[in-house]
């Protein structure tokens, strides 16, 4: 019996990070081969990092610290999506090659982040692990967040 749910784990694991490696690679390839031209810079180190951010994923998907920082990386481009949800602006999340509207980029970062906490969970983190992550999750929202504000005012507001 033991075997057969470890078993289950792993191909859930390995469904999962594969999906969320799909979605990260396409918005690495928008990044760095269409990037918003204000943003064009940022756009290229975020897409380097979303590469090595998959690849960890992937490599490492039986580490439930590796899906409890994920959700609060996730967090974070949720509270940046959110930003530029309110002001009813794309987020760029996908570069400048797919602008797809910020309410699904949110969404998607919902879905990501509730995957990652449930994945975390069945590799073992305790409740009082994930109830930290979760309050480690707002604040990174609010970095997101006040992320997008500080690009908002540097570079689209002047």
């Amino acid at each position: 019996m033991k075997q057969s749910k470890l078993f289950s784990v792993n191909w859930l694991v390995l469904i999962v990070s594969l999906l969320i490696g799909a979605v990260l690679a396409l918005a690495a390839w928008g990044k760095l081969f269409y990037p918003a031209k204000l943003l064009k810079t940022l756009d290229q180190w975020i897409g380097v990092f979303e590469i090595v951010f998959l690849l960890a994923m992937i490599l490492l998907r039986k580490q439930r610290w590796l899906w409890l920082g994920a959700s609060n990386i996730f967090a974070a481009w949720g509270g940046y999506a959110v930003y530029w949800c309110c002001l009813k602006l794309p987020c760029n999340c996908m570069g400048a090659m797919l602008n797809i509207p910020s309410v699904l980029s949110i969404s998607m970062d919902l879905v990501f982040y509730a995957a990652c906490l449930a994945l975390s969970f069945f590799l073992g983190t305790t409740r009082v692990q994930l109830y930290l992550s979760i309050l480690c999750s707002f604040m990174m929202a609010l970095v997101g967040y006040a992320f997008a504000d500080w690009i908002y005012q540097t570079t689209v507001a002047p």
